[in-house]
């Protein structure tokens, strides 16, 4: 009993800090990456800027609000409210010496960080141009529409140029600082990879977004300020004493030292487990149930099927199976609606998107099945779109 209590105290133990690595988001990647390539990435735009001869690196804020820069150096902040207030002083500091500072969005303190838009979102939302409206900046008067699904209206200061503007805001504000410029977008995800080129599956236009990036940056072709010589990105991550205090992680208020005592002790657990749960002597033969072949099942199931005479739910049954297996080879998540299913085909197939929803969708917006015989048919069309789509032989 002695010995049980201890391991269940361990397990208890390992929980707790199985809990607390859950909680530190260890696994979890930081959006606004300078080289990532994921939705919520930036690097698309950094490799428009590394063509154009600009160095590019990523930096914590604390490294970047220490670093002396000037002439010849521009900042991208991408999420300013994960810096602190004196961080963000010292980035307007050195617009002022001369760099060009772009953030992604206007810091609000009383909001702090807000959490980037699924990844899954980025990809799907379809893209809502928005021409230069309204723009006083002489640099972006020669650009076309740029997309702003997921900006929001910024209110120009005293002393702010701006672009991009309706009477409901501006997507763009410029103002000069010294010898530099600061200028702020409606929001980070203007410049992340997914919405560069936001209806690309459709056959969309490139958008402006990532021509306004650059020439905000110096780097355009219409840009009225030096190029720089080097870009650094500042990383998504929360500083100490950042607005953003709940986005930290529960790990960030643990010393070193407690840190690694959890690890050390999760690494005991789990080989004290592994000891104990070691089994001595030959195997205990039990009798096991008899295997039934896939193939037998499926058969089986569509037999109970025909009984029936429900037509509808082998319909149900083979839509249901095939929207599976094209969320598993393309990538998308399970369980995703047949709409977007049928967009991304039509796309990839050439075929009508209509004609592949009623393939893919229940009724009202699939094909009607009411008999047998259009329970043939129906199989039939999904086996020839699955040997066109995922290279599989028909059933």
């Amino acid at each position: 009993m002695r010995g049980r209590g201890a391991l269940v105290g361990l397990g208890v133990v390992a929980v707790l800090v199985v809990a607390w690595f859950a909680s530190s988001g260890g696994g979890a990647s930081v959006p606004y990456g300078a080289t990532s390539t994921d939705p919520d990435g930036l690097g698309a735009f950094t490799t428009l800027v590394r063509q154009r001869g600009v160095t590019v690196s990523e930096r914590s804020a604390a490294s970047v609000a220490s670093a002396d820069l000037g002439p010849g150096d521009a900042l991208l902040v991408p999420a300013p409210d994960l810096a602190t207030g004196a961080q963000r002083t010292q980035f307007e500091a050195a617009a002022r010496r001369g760099a060009l500072v772009l953030y992604g969005t206007r810091p609000d303190p009383s909001l702090g960080f807000v959490s980037p838009p699924g990844r899954y979102d980025l990809i799907t939302t379809p893209a809502q141009p928005l021409g230069r409206g309204i723009c006083d900046v002489e640099a972006l008067r020669g650009l076309g529409k740029v997309d702003v699904a997921f900006n929001y209206p910024l209110e120009p200061e005293a002393g702010e140029q701006s672009c991009y503007r309706t009477t409901e805001g501006a997507v763009v504000v410029v103002r000069s600082e010294g010898a530099g410029q600061l200028a702020v977008l409606g929001g980070p995800e203007f410049l992340v990879n997914a919405r560069l080129w936001p209806d690309k599956e459709q056959g969309g236009k490139v958008l402006d977004n990532a021509a306004v990036g650059l020439t905000l940056l110096g780097l355009g072709a219409t840009s009225t300020v030096d190029a720089p010589l080097r870009l650094v990105v500042v990383e998504a991550r929360a500083s100490v004493g950042a607005e953003a205090t709940g986005q930290r992680p529960l790990s960030s208020l643990l010393p070193v030292g407690v840190q690694l005592f959890l690890v050390q002790l999760l690494a005991a657990v789990v080989v004290y487990s592994w000891w104990r749960g070691r089994r001595f002597g030959e195997p205990v033969r039990d009798h096991v149930p008899v295997d039934v072949a896939g193939s037998e099942l499926v058969v089986a199931v569509g037999d109970l099927h025909r009984r029936r005479g429900d037509a509808r739910a082998a319909a149900a049954s083979l839509r249901a199976e095939f929207r599976r297996a094209l969320c598993e080879r393309l990538g998308l998540p399970l369980g995703s609606p047949a709409a977007p299913l049928a967009s991304v085909l039509a796309a990839r197939t050439g075929r009508p998107q209509a004609e592949l929803l009623a393939l893919l969708a229940d009724p009202p917006e699939g094909r009607t099945v009411s008999s047998t015989d259009d329970v043939v048919r129906l199989a039939h069309d999904i086996d020839q779109l699955r040997s066109e789509v995922l290279h599989e032989q028909p059933v």
